[in-house]
């Protein structure tokens, strides 16, 4: 789920890809200058808490939940200043591809190295904790 952020209102949307009604008339000059501000946040889970070496190695920042849970929260916070709307929509999707084949190659590993170790269950991602937050405000140095 991502949540696209003015001053006042935020609007919550389930694709990544920003339609220019979503910000239209929300400041002067939003589609040539803005501020962009992205914070996704990506949570990796295994119903289990019996986890290998390889595993621990692999994702050191493994949080283990009493209810048999392990967690593995992945967060970034992506900005980007003074450009168009355009180029905010390409580096955007580029980011979030990126991040895309980041967590695939770790699932993957994480998956193998439990098989390996003949430990039960397989990680997953979380998509119910899953979050973008998308802050969009006028160019600090203003519209040119």
């Amino acid at each position: 789920m991502a949540s696209l952020h003015f001053n006042e209102h935020p609007l919550t949307r389930d694709l990544f890809n920003i339609s220019e009604k979503e910000v239209e008339g929300k400041f002067e000059g939003w589609k040539d200058s803005a501020d962009y501000t992205v914070r996704v946040t990506v949570v990796l889970q295994v119903d289990a808490t019996n986890l290998s070496d390889a595993e621990e190695r692999i994702a050191p920042n493994i949080t283990r939940l009493a209810v048999n849970q392990s967690l593995i929260n992945i967060y970034k916070i992506w900005q980007r200043q003074n450009i168009s709307f355009h180029e905010f929509q390409a580096y955007y999707a580029l980011r979030e591809a990126s991040l895309e084949r980041y967590i695939k190659q770790l699932l993957s590993r994480l998956n193998t190295a439990r098989h390996a170790a003949g430990l039960y269950g397989e990680w997953y991602i979380n998509y119910s904790l899953d979050e973008r937050h998308v802050a969009v405000r006028e160019a600090a140095g203003g519209a040119e």
